[in-house]
């Protein structure tokens, strides 16, 4: 019997909404076999083509949509969700064409705050917020992206209170939860309070019984499943920082499995997808199903990756998804370090972000650049008995954190300014602090004719940023007419040409730089850093400080004027630094991929074998 166009269309629609998508999109398959222009099949196909994660093909069907109806604000709502999903810079335009056909969708609002966020767009990114408000007062979704909006621009305290009124309207919003506490990040400088912080997280939205599994039975020579846990595996530091162990791992030792949390669809992506012996896209699974599958896969060693930031889901870890667990690149402690059965079983780190006492770091600084047994080992030392210090979790650390991939790209010629110095700070503006724009202001007070180039992206291309900037500069006794803006789009090397007309680089704190000084430093810029009691606030201090760069590294914020000061009045110590930091950071450690990764296969051993002798535990909650 020939199905009729209604019978399709109540197959279709019924398969959907009983979760069953592949018969759904197969059904309205058929009924737009017999009617090519029946709008409302293009529209429902492209929701459920979405769902299964084939975004390019949904956008493909809402535009044959829009074709036939193009006056429907929902078509125009869903291509813009869509292309959101892609990344693509037309989500911002589909959702503005969907709220001039009705302003009062608030989800097309809310949607539009958050693409023009991802564009840098951070006052427009708020306003959209602030406008679903308006329509729905207690959308704790919106209340979470204005905060998200706020933060980026560096506007701490505000975007806080705006994460607190979404908890307060949905208590069991974690994201807003975790966002309050990567913003600590940048307001506070104390490892310990960051933990304490991450534990209460953990105990209001993780699992309510501690989760457990069994001690394994340790082969010492056999080939280690390692899981990678990110949402940064892509053209992000994170990701570039973890380049070298999925591209230099020995994989005699190392079989690796990537767990990708955002569907990123960049270049740098692909790469790593390629790199991987295993890539699955997590994304739409809850922090349950991801700790089961990571356990299905038998992986090893889970290393979860910044898990408070973007994201990345540090609650997969409290599931006990692998037999070792360890946290990198989160900016603080895990929360997850203490009581017998830890669910994080280190903190991975170095000497220079967690030094054991002053007298240690000096040492150790010398010893790694002379190049000491462990590093080319690629061994790694621990300290347990400083887990105060460090939150709550063990540190295992390496020779070296930070490894950066080398640019195919010179150091930038000095293209001094007659009319006098040039400071620069390419970092995030939601990394500036009140304390670093008081003592920016200080050192602008200190120097009549320098100058202080701010660059991000396109961020400052923001009027309402820029007027903030130059208020708290000039409150803070500052001239704000000597602050240089620069907003335009611009290729990688053009960016790192820009270092040629800067004299001396700015490190923010108390929420450090590490990609943007590695860039600096590698274009032959001094930095100038402060090296705060927290590990985020040491990231800087990590890369001088094995380049022999002590003299760039204050103590505090009143050292950390005083030294860029008088570094502005030696130009001949200038022009060594310009000369030396370049050739110190070709030969260092900091860009050998190869003993990075020995690096890390080491520690993971070392983990491992610990792991296997240690008695078993509690059988696993995950049944």
């Amino acid at each position: 019997m020939t199905a009729t166009a209604e019978s399709l269309w109540a197959r279709a629609e019924s398969a959907r909404q009983h979760g069953d998508l592949a018969a759904a999109a197969e059904a309205y398959r058929r009924r737009l076999a017999l009617t090519p222009g029946f709008a409302p099949a293009h529209a429902q196909i492209a929701v459920v083509l979405d769902a299964l994660a084939s975004s390019p093909a949904a956008a493909l069907a809402v535009l044959r949509a829009l074709a036939l109806a193009p006056d429907q604000p929902g078509l125009r709502f869903n291509l813009g969700t869509i292309l959101a999903r892609l990344g693509h810079p037309a989500a911002a335009p589909a959702f503005r064409r969907a709220l001039a056909l009705d302003p009062a969708m608030t989800q097309a609002w809310l949607n539009l705050g958050v693409a023009l966020q991802r564009e840098g767009a951070l006052s427009r990114a708020a306003r959209a917020a602030a406008r679903s408000l308006a329509l729905a007062p207690a959308l704790a979704a919106a209340w979470n992206n204005l905060g998200n909006a706020l933060s980026g621009q560096g506007r701490a305290e505000e975007a806080l209170a705006a994460y607190r009124k979404a908890l307060a309207l949905m208590p069991d919003f974690a994201d807003a939860a975790r966002n309050t506490l990567c913003l600590g990040l940048y307001r506070d400088d104390d490892d310990a309070r960051a933990g304490e912080t991450m534990s209460a997280f953990i105990r209001r939205y993780g699992p309510r019984i501690p989760a457990a599994i069994a001690a394994p039975d340790v082969e010492p020579e056999r080939c280690l499943r390692i899981g990678i846990l990110s949402s940064d595996l892509g053209d992000h530091p994170v990701g570039c920082n973890l380049a070298a162990l999925f591209a230099h791992r020995d994989r005699r030792l190392t079989w690796l499995a990537a767990y990708d949390t955002a569907a990123r669809a960049d270049a740098a992506s692909r790469w790593f997808r390629a790199q991987a012996d295993l890539w699955r896209s997590v994304a739409p699974l809850s922090d349950r199903d991801i700790a089961r599958l990571i356990r299905a896969d038998s992986i090893d060693i889970l290393v979860s990756a910044a898990g408070r930031f973007d994201l990345n889901r540090p609650l997969v870890a409290a599931w006990r998804a692998a037999p070792v667990q360890v946290a990198m690149h989160d900016g603080g402690p895990s929360g997850m370090g203490e009581g017998e059965a830890p669910a994080i079983d280190a903190w991975i780190t170095d000497r220079w972000l967690h030094p054991e006492s002053d007298e240690d770091a000096a040492r150790d600084g010398d010893a790694a650049r002379d190049g000491d047994a462990a590093r080319d080992e690629g061994a790694a030392r621990d300290e347990g008995a400083a887990r105060s210090h460090a939150g709550g979790d063990r540190l295992l650390r390496l020779p070296l954190f930070y490894n950066f991939l080398a640019p195919d790209r010179p150091p930038a010629a000095h293209r001094p300014d007659p009319a006098g110095i040039v400071f620069g700070s390419f970092s995030n503006p939601a990394k500036l602090s009140h304390a670093v724009l008081r003592s920016w202001a200080g050192i602008l007070a200190r120097l009549a004719q320098a100058r202080l180039v701010l660059k991000y992206r396109t961020a400052y291309g923001d009027p309402e940023l820029v007027a903030r900037l130059r208020r708290l500069i000039a409150e803070a006794g500052g001239d704000p007419e000597r602050l240089v803006f620069a907003a335009a789009p611009e290729t990688g090397h053009v960016h790192l040409e820009r270092y040629g007309a800067i004299d001396i680089a700015l490190d923010p704190f108390p929420f450090s730089g590490a990609t943007t000084t590695f860039e600096a430093l590698w274009m032959g810029v001094p930095v100038v850093t402060l090296a705060c009691r927290a590990a985020i606030g040491r990231t800087t201090t990590a890369i001088l400080g094995p380049l022999g760069l002590e003299e760039l590294i204050a103590a505090s914020a009143a050292d950390y004027v005083e030294r860029a000061v008088a570094l502005a009045g030696d130009g001949d110590r200038r022009a060594r630094l310009r000369r030396e930091i370049p050739e110190r950071l070709a030969r260092s450690p900091l860009i050998d991929g190869k003993a990075y990764a020995a690096s890390l296969e080491a520690a993971f051993g070392r983990l491992w074998r610990e792991r296997g002798s240690s008695r078993a535990q509690a059988a696993s909650v995950l049944r």
